[in-house]
């Protein structure tokens, strides 16, 4: 029973990142679209 859940743990994170790459695509989307802050060709570096 200990391995299930040591199994299940990692899917709370996988949703988790999932938000904020939902969230990190809807800002990109905003700034092409609506603000016009970035160039559509623009390479976004960390």
């Amino acid at each position: 029973m200990n391995g299930y859940k040591t199994y299940q743990k990692p899917d709370i994170d996988v949703r988790y990142v999932n938000k904020f790459l939902g969230l990190l695509a809807l800002e990109i989307w905003y700034r092409l679209h609506i603000t016009r802050e970035m160039d559509e060709n623009e390479r976004l570096t960390v």
